[in-house]
């Protein structure tokens, strides 16, 4: 802080001075009066611009002081709400017609920027695939149901009746006609197991391959189902072929079911069955044996049957 230049002065001492000095004195008490103000002002500011020290709050500082170049006046932004929470309040919108917007507009987007109401509503009806088949789902925003009562059933315990995990299993121990695949013993007539884990359903056994319960692992429709409930791959058990590259599901190949794809297929894909002249061709093509060589054989065989087993000991 600036210093006073010299004592205060009464009226009486300042006529006793001469010009000189009484100039001089004037002098000092204007320049020590504006560097005292220069002073107060530079403490004011520092004030003023000063934000916060401690951390979490909205400070970036010693010094620092928040400036916005735009208006801060009211936004007319077109509201975005994301379920139960809203963002942008704002004053509502002035209604304008579709022609005064020279931006084109998507037939399949909502005027939010969102997806369809309809499509986002069959999501939120439908239960999540990936939590049905695996019992976990790691979206943080999924739209779909994840019901634990709807999952597939544990291959350790369907199979072993015995589990690792326990009741920490993210999959369902609990065997019914919507998880648990079609007894095939059950269906011969010669499943006993009263606490069989496979469903008791009666299905043809050359019924379709349910893809929902081959995929996910769970069906619906449960015993009114009328595909067959098997871990195989639907597409290579119901139409003959899989176009899937490194498909996890197995393969199974039924000569049942491949003669009724086969039959369902028109008769120029069909392949027709060998005929007997053709059989005779095939068995003419084939060398004869002779009664030579087969004397032959028959002579070393022999031979090697009278060969010694044993080496004599020298006389």
């Amino acid at each position: 802080m600036a210093q006073p230049p010299r004592p205060f002065l009464t009226h009486d001492e300042i006529k006793a001075l001469s010009e000189d000095e009484r100039a001089r004195a004037i002098a000092e008490w204007s320049s020590y009066n504006a560097r005292l103000r220069m002073e107060q002002e530079q403490r004011a500011a520092q004030a003023t611009y000063r934000g916060s020290r401690g951390r979490g709050s909205g400070g970036r500082g010693r010094g620092y002081y928040h400036y916005q170049p735009y208006s801060t006046s009211p936004s007319n932004r077109q509201k975005f709400s994301n379920r139960s929470t809203t963002f942008n309040q704002s004053a509502p919108l002035v209604a304008s017609s579709a022609a005064d917007d020279p931006r084109p507009v998507s037939a399949s987007a909502a005027p939010n920027g969102t997806k369809e109401p309809e499509e986002q509503a069959i999501k939120e009806s439908t239960s999540c695939p990936v939590f049905t088949a695996t019992g976990v789902c790691k979206r943080p925003r999924c739209p779909h149901i994840h019901d634990p009562e709807r999952t597939a059933i544990c291959r350790r315990y369907l199979f072993k009746d015995n589990c690792p995990h326990g009741d920490a299993c993210p999959l369902s121990h609990t065997p019914s006609p919507h998880r648990s695949p079609s007894c095939v013993h059950f269906q011969n007539g010669n499943c006993n197991k009263e606490d069989c884990r496979y469903a008791h359903v009666h299905v043809s056994p050359l019924a379709p391959v349910c893809e929902p319960f081959a995929r996910l692992g769970y069906c619906d429709k449960g015993d009114t189902c009328t595909n067959r409930h098997a871990f195989e791959c639907p597409d290579f058990t119901n139409n003959g072929s899989c176009e899937v590259a490194g498909c996890r599901l197995p393969h199974v190949v039924h000569a049942g079911r491949l003669r009724k794809v086969a039959g369902s297929r028109p008769s120029s894909e069909a392949e027709t069955p060998p005929t007997p002249s053709s059989l005779d061709d095939t068995n003419s093509q084939t060398p004869d044996i002779t009664a030579n060589e087969t004397e032959d054989k028959t002579d070393q065989s022999h031979a090697l049957s009278q060969q010694a087993d044993f080496i004599p000991f020298e006389s």
